[in-house]
């Protein structure tokens, strides 16, 4: 009997896919004790004099807050919590990056760390993020952008981990032949013969 690999997969991905569906407009679920620890840093007002202040001659904004509460978070924080779009985009542009989080700091006064993670997932998904702050401005609560759901990633990197599996099982059933041996009237050994 013959395994259509194929088939496998697609029946993989669908089953995988369907487990999880992103909801871009709600707030992510929190556990009461999570809910509860937030730090009130994250998303107070910041005062006017420790805001970001743009600087005429140079013609960029530039952080005057030298505050513990207002670091933000490192390139890994970017990549757990909104993927590898604005982690790449985060390593390559760096400085783009983070004139956009000090305007939009300075806009909006909030803590840097707010103004980072609207600014992360703007590079996400530019639509969703606008759309989410038209929402926002009609009235739904405000979305934390700061928050990581711990069971999003442990399922991203389970996902990742099966995903390089069949994926790197297949490559090496290809390249190492065996393919075409086990099924020698596939379309694919027609096209690359042995």
């Amino acid at each position: 009997m013959r395994c259509h690999s194929g088939k496998v997969v697609t029946a993989i991905f669908a089953s995988l896919g369907s487990a999880h569906q992103v909801q871009a407009f709600q707030q992510p679920r929190k556990s009461a004790a999570e809910a509860t620890t937030t730090s009130t840093c994250l998303h107070s007002r910041v005062s006017k004099s420790s805001l970001p202040k743009y600087d005429k001659a140079t013609k960029r904004w530039v952080s005057t807050s030298d505050t513990d509460c207002d670091e933000g978070y490192d390139a890994l924080g970017t990549l757990l919590r909104f993927g590898p779009v604005p982690y790449i985009k985060r390593l390559t542009q760096p400085d783009v990056v983070e004139q956009a989080v000090l305007k939009y700091q300075v806009r909006e006064g909030c803590s840097r760390t707010e103004a980072q993670a609207n600014m992360d997932a703007y590079f996400e998904n530019p639509n969703d993020w606008f759309q989410q702050k038209l929402e926002e401005k009609r009235g739904l609560p405000k979305r934390d952008y700061t928050y990581i759901d711990k069971t999003e990633i442990l399922f991203s990197l389970v996902w990742a981990v099966v995903v390089t599996s069949v994926l790197g099982t297949m490559a090496n059933e290809v390249i190492s032949g065996s393919y075409c041996i086990n099924y020698p009237d596939a379309r694919f050994c027609e096209v690359f013969p042995r």
